[in-house]
């Protein structure tokens, strides 16, 4: 399943994305900047969206199975 992941590089996120790759999902952190400080597990891509425009989602989960 592609999931769709905001707050991928937080705590909660995080969390979520490792549980995430470790039952096979392929995970896509959606951040601000397209990148970030935190390094994800491995299998997780980043790309850029923005959680307050509604466009912005839209395009970023597009695609995608899932968006918890």
């Amino acid at each position: 399943m592609r999931v769709a992941l905001f707050g991928a590089t937080g705590s909660i996120g995080s969390a979520i994305a490792r549980e995430l790759v470790a039952r096979g999902h392929q995970v896509t952190a959606i951040t601000r900047s397209g990148a970030t400080e935190r390094a994800l597990p491995d299998g997780v891509v980043a790309e850029q969206g923005d959680a307050t425009d509604p466009a912005s989602v839209a395009g970023a989960v597009a695609g995608h199975d899932a968006v918890p």
